[in-house]
């Protein structure tokens, strides 16, 4: 919702429209008429959100190849008392 406010809907009319109808389509005993609408509404969604999606390959950009490598570093630090404790309070809310 945070790309385009009320694209999709409101939460219920989402769930309504996409998200309750793809799940039931995904069950191992879904009827055939419910695999084919899960199959539409995801067609339908896809569209939806498309324009708002840039996705890349490494094969589709040149530049890939004059890049350098990635480079990863790993550092650990200590948490404060603070910091602790509202990771353990985070930890322990479930």
């Amino acid at each position: 919702d945070f790309v385009f406010p009320g694209r999709l809907g409101t939460l219920p009319t989402f769930e309504a429209e996409f998200s309750d109808p793809i799940k039931r389509g995904g069950y191992s005993n879904a009827s055939p008429m419910q695999v084919q609408l899960a199959y539409r509404c995801a067609l339908v969604l896809r569209d939806l959100i498309n324009p708002y999606l840039l996705r890349r390959q490494k094969k589709d950009v040149e530049e890939v190849s004059r890049m350098p490598g990635k480079t990863e570093q790993v550092l650990f630090c200590r948490l404060s008392e603070r910091q602790r404790s509202l990771y353990q309070s985070y930890l322990n809310s479930d």
